[in-house]
């Protein structure tokens, strides 16, 4: 999965001095919401909902994601020249993103708006180089039969509403965007190449690879892909990299100026130029072996209570939870994290609105940006011994009472506790 979207963490790839950059995005004028505070339960859609969030990121995944600046403004028509004040951003997007990575030289990341029909507008997030896509957030038109959101209440209303304006924007993607085919089901693997039939006689080759950048927690295989040709040239331009967490969930892709959609499912036991990668599924935790013999914890699938994250798996000292590793998880009521780990991932456990105990071990060095924004329910919080910073937002809407902060804490960033109730 290229992107993280549910308070959306984007870390850049390339060196330099790390920043945060908070983005609101656009909101309903009518819609009486904000992401942090009372209503922080918003990025946790009702179930009525998820249908709609998975069709969601699939057409942000696979449609918007493999287009460059000019593909966009070829099917889109030109940016418009201020940004729209009558879109409604659907109830189950997020309304804010947190976009985080390293500042480069010649920075060019922007943000343009495009008119999707009558139906409503794409705010495209630009990367580093100005063209490529980073993000982007798809709204609706607030139009008669829109129906207004209060802070938390569910709406049958608005959800039927926005059911038929997202089918809507599917239609218009089908009838103006160019056309993708869909290569179905690919198992890949890092020890042997995969080839995939792209039709006209174009065969596409697929490796992945587990990126070692320890930094990029988020970004944990790469699937890489080429077109078989003898051709040096040809096959260096059709050279396409995509970032993928979790496996079975489609991707797109542009090759040889067509558009291509695949489901890449992961070859076991994986295998890359590191080694073994095993995916194990411990307790309901998904967990990655990483080329350095350490274990990430990337997806919690548990029936949640009393969540202890263990020392050790499978013999190997478990390191690292992922970004948004834990996100959303409404079931789980306390956390163990033991000193094993050192890193604790953006948005890790964010939204999680029955979280009441959290201790976390000596072996974390840095709360990170919204480590534990929206944890409704967070009263009680023991923070280990070695942390240095906390970071913004870490503890956002958190109604905290105990919090034990130790004295090798030096810095405490602006907003770190903001919305604290």
């Amino acid at each position: 999965m290229k992107k993280l979207l549910a308070v959306a963490f984007l870390l850049s790839a390339f060196c330099g001095t790390t920043f945060a950059q908070r983005l609101e995005v656009l909101n309903a004028p009518e819609d009486n919401c904000h992401f942090i505070g009372d209503d922080a339960d918003r990025n946790h859609p009702h179930p009525e909902w998820a249908p709609l969030q998975t069709k969601y990121y699939d057409l942000i995944r696979t449609r918007i994601f493999p287009f460059k600046y000019g593909d966009i403004t070829n099917a889109f028509g030109p940016k418009l020249d201020k940004q729209p004040n009558d879109c409604a951003l659907p109830s189950f997007v997020p309304a804010i993103v947190i976009l985080s990575g390293t500042v480069i030289s010649n920075d060019q990341r922007h943000t343009d708006f495009y008119v999707i029909g009558d139906i409503g507008c794409l705010e495209i997030f630009y990367s580093w180089d100005g063209k490529s896509v980073e993000d982007a957030v798809i709204y609706f038109h607030a139009d008669s039969k829109f129906v207004r959101l209060w802070f938390n209440d569910y709406n049958a209303e608005r959800l039927e509403w926005e059911k038929a304006k997202l089918d809507l924007v599917k239609t218009w993607f089908d009838d103006h965007l160019p056309k993708i085919t869909d290569l179905g089901v690919v198992e890949v693997s890092g020890a042997v190449q995969t080839r995939v039939d792209l039709g006209g006689g174009k065969v596409c080759v697929i490796r992945t690879f587990v990126n070692p950048r320890t930094e990029m927690t988020n970004y944990w295989l790469i699937l890489s892909m080429w077109l078989d040709t003898t051709n040096i040239a040809e096959r260096k331009n059709s050279s396409v990299n995509e970032n993928f967490l979790n496996p079975n969930e489609p991707i797109g892709f542009k090759m040889a100026d067509n558009y291509y959609r695949l489901t890449p499912t992961l070859k076991k036991p994986y295998t890359d130029n590191y080694g073994p990668i095993y995916l194990t599924n411990y307790d309901g935790m998904i967990a990655i072996t990483n080329y350095n013999d350490n274990i990430t914890i990337t997806k919690y699938t548990g029936s949640g209570g009393d969540v202890t994250i263990p020392e050790t798996i499978n013999g190997l000292p478990v390191t690292e939870i992922a970004d948004g590793a834990f996100e959303k998880q409404d079931t789980v009521t306390s956390v163990i994290i033991p000193d094993s780990i050192t890193s604790i991932g953006f948005s890790a456990f964010s939204v999680c609105t029955s979280l009441t105990n959290v201790t976390i071990g000596n072996g974390v060095t840095a709360i990170q940006n919204s480590t534990f924004t929206g944890c409704s329910k967070l009263t009680n919080v023991r923070i280990g011994n070695h942390v240095k910073i906390i970071q913004s937002y870490a503890f956002a809407g958190c109604p905290l009472k105990n919090l034990m902060i130790p004295d090798s804490v030096t810095y405490i960033e602006k907003a770190a506790f903001d919305g604290r109730r």
